[in-house]
């Protein structure tokens, strides 16, 4: 799960694994720096330098890839 979408500097995405790695990609295709940070129930991504508007969150990992839909305020 990703919430709060929308989300105004933070958000979280739950995972049951160790995380791998994440990608913030704009609707232009530009790839945004973000910050994760591990919690005990998944992360926290800070995307507080981003403008607002419509990102792609893209996962990988050994295991899985899978890319959501979050919007920024």
């Amino acid at each position: 799960d990703v919430y709060p979408t929308p989300f105004k500097n933070t958000f979280t995405v739950t995972l049951i694994d160790p995380p791998g790695k994440f990608t913030m990609i704009s609707p232009e295709g530009r790839v945004h720096s973000i910050t994760v940070t591990k919690t005990a129930n998944g992360v926290v991504i800070d995307g507080s330098t981003l403008p607002g508007g419509l990102y792609l969150l893209h996962y990988i990992d050994q295991r899985q890839r899978w890319t959501k839909k979050v919007s920024k305020e």
